[in-house]
């Protein structure tokens, strides 16, 4: 070796050195970004999780116009993450409690979206499919409390029966959507539930979370 270019040799050693703990400080980077990721999308998830167990019988339904749908929307809403709409569906007109609404479904739409990319397989899309059920079935409830509003408005203006409001407003198509709304969290929910879907899900986060894999 020619002592005279050791500088030279030793400028790229380092120079590699560098290099290497670069990609590696920027892989644990991408890894620990992962994890949050992951982490903070299922503490969510399972908080709806939790509201929707506590509240799944409630949703129980006859065929009739469901005139506790206010309070239903509220117990599926008793959470932090939903808490900031839960007053929009007891005023529904009201433009301010609308965009909350709006904004926070939204999120919801994004959040099921980043769930697909942020968990592998079965399991980003078990997550997804709740979120998006979930919130559809507040969206369902929404729509569905505006028309019961008005049903009972027209029932006093018109003195017409509540049968007679709801088959002049077509309420039984709502109804109907509903129910299908309610019956798709239902099953997302089962999915969700299963042993090795939660067990996929919980691999997943503890995998991300050791810096040594």
């Amino acid at each position: 070796m020619n002592l005279t270019n050791l500088p030279e040799y030793i400028s790229a050693i380092v120079a590699i050195i560098a290099l290497l703990i670069s990609c590696y400080q920027a892989r644990l980077s991408n890894k620990q970004s992962l994890f949050n990721r992951r982490l903070n999308i299922w503490i969510t998830v399972d908080k709806l999780i939790s509201v929707y167990t506590k509240n799944a019988k409630n949703l129980e339904h006859d065929d009739e116009p469901q005139m506790a749908i206010d309070l239903l929307f509220v117990w599926l809403t008793n959470t932090t993450y939903l808490q900031s709409i839960s007053a929009s569906i007891n005023k529904v007109l009201d433009a301010d409690l609308q965009l909350k609404l709006h904004l926070k479904l939204d999120e919801m739409r994004s959040l099921a979206m980043e769930a697909r990319f942020c968990f592998k397989g079965k399991s980003g899309e078990a997550i997804a499919e709740f979120i998006e059920a979930y919130q559809s079935l507040l969206f369902s409830m929404y729509q569905y409390q505006i028309l019961f509003t008005k049903m009972l408005q027209n029932a006093r203006e018109y003195q017409w029966t509540l049968e007679q409001s709801s088959e002049k407003l077509h309420e039984p198509d709502q109804r109907k959507d509903l129910f299908e709304k309610e019956n798709a969290l239902a099953d997302s929910y089962k999915i969700l539930c299963q042993q090795n879907i939660r067990g996929a899900i919980q691999h997943q986060i503890k995998l991300t979370g050791s810096i040594w894999r």
